[in-house]
C-alpha cells in the first residue's frame, strides 16, 4: 500500500494512484484566533469536510474535549488562496462499539 506524497492518501489498490487527483486544500482555525498564525491545514473535498478533520485533529491531540461535549468551538475555513469563509460550530459524539469473540 502507498500513500499520496501530497495529501496523504492510502491506496489499497494496484494502479489506484494513477487516477488520483489530491482534493483541495484549506486552512482551518479557531474563530477566536487569527488566520495566519493559528490555521490548520487540511486536504478535503469541500469545507465541511475541512472543518471535521481539523476537529478529529484536535481532539485526538488533547483529552478529546470535543467527543465529550465539554467544548464546542466556533472555526473559520477557507480554501487556501481564497479569502471567502465559512463559519463551523464542531460537535462530536463518542460512539460505543462492542465486539465479541467466541473463546
Amino acid at each position: 500500500m502507498n500513500r499520496c506524497t501530497k495529501c496523504g492518501r492510502l491506496f489499497i489498490f494496484e494502479g489506484e494512484e494513477q487516477k488520483h487527483t489530491c482534493p483541495p486544500r484549506w486552512e482551518v482555525w479557531e474563530s477566536t484566533g487569527e488566520r495566519a498564525s493559528s490555521a490548520t491545514r487540511v486536504f478535503a473535498a469541500d469545507a465541511e469536510m475541512a472543518a471535521e478533520k481539523w476537529a478529529e485533529i484536535q481532539d485526538d491531540a488533547g483529552d478529546y474535549d470535543i467527543v465529550s461535549g465539554r467544548l464546542s468551538p466556533v472555526v473559520c475555513v477557507s480554501q487556501e488562496g481564497s479569502e471567502e469563509i465559512t463559519r463551523f460550530r464542531i460537535e462530536g459524539e463518542s460512539v460505543p462499539q462492542y465486539h465479541a469473540r467466541e473463546i
